[in-house]
């Protein structure tokens, strides 16, 4: 994880959470819930966006968002909902049709 906290510094960075983290995690048998903490704490939650990585996803997007849901649930709401929406709705805001 070394790789991915070290492009903190760099503000333009964004990440996205897919069902992959989830999945990665419960593979490595490691804390989700603290692992997401401490990319929070590293990049913000206003860098992180949730995405469903549909179709290649496995499972419902219900089933993928209740996943995410139950690891983020130790964060705060306002975290909660920059990774649910408020993040993306920054992002795509911000983008520019030539």
């Amino acid at each position: 994880a070394a790789p991915l906290f070290g492009m903190a510094a760099l503000s333009n960075i964004h990440l996205k959470l897919t069902p992959a983290v989830p999945n990665s995690l419960r593979r490595a048998q490691a804390d989700g819930r603290a692992f997401i903490k401490k990319v929070v704490a590293e990049f913000g939650a206003a860098r992180i966006a949730w995405g469903s990585d549909w179709p290649s996803s496995p499972g419902t997007m219900a089933e993928n968002l209740n996943v995410t849901r139950d690891l983020i649930a130790e964060l705060t709401e306002q975290e909660q909902d920059f990774i649910l929406g408020g993040t993306a709705l920054s992002i795509y805001s911000q983008l520019k049709i030539a």
